[in-house]
């Protein structure tokens, strides 16, 4: 057995290659992935539309709901000032799956910017601390704020 099929028979994965692509398809995108998840440079997932919120009042709620997705995030958050609004943007994400993404996250850190119309941008991180997808997303009338707490994505 080459090194190669040693590592794909114990890791569970089905791809030939540690390096290529395998026959298994993301369940959010429909496309082939790797078999780690992780792309770095030159990501091949698209961004999807999303609408988000947050509510906030020291302890808070910070949603979202990406389009065409059976999943949201609906978690605690802790931060401030008060705030109270939502809106429409995209995400992305640093993983080479959509499946990964919706895995791995295990907290969030949401922030307000006063700039324009308002911009809400949430970005989510992995149990390491790295961050790993984001949601940027106009919003009326949002001021500053930040806030953050643990979560992960659950079945709508």
């Amino acid at each position: 057995m080459s090194r190669i099929e040693s590592y794909s028979r114990r890791s569970g994965s089905d791809c030939s290659r540690r390096d290529s692509y395998c026959s298994r398809k993301d369940s959010y995108s429909g496309r082939k992935h790797s078999d780690s998840g992780w792309s770095g440079a030159g990501a091949e997932v698209t961004a999807i539309g999303a609408e988000a919120s947050v509510n906030l009042l020291v302890w808070g709620k910070c949603k979202c709901s990406p389009d065409g997705q059976p999943l949201q995030y609906d978690n605690t958050i802790w931060g401030g000032p008060a705030y109270s609004g939502g809106g429409v943007g995209f995400m992305y994400t640093a993983y080479s799956t959509w499946d990964a993404f919706f895995n791995n996250v295990t907290s969030c850190h949401a922030q307000g910017i006063a700039s324009g119309p308002g911009i809400l941008q949430i970005t989510w991180f992995n149990a390491s601390g790295t961050p790993v997808g984001q949601f940027n997303g106009a919003v009326g009338g949002v001021g500053v704020f930040e806030a953050g707490g643990e979560g992960k994505w659950q079945k709508k």
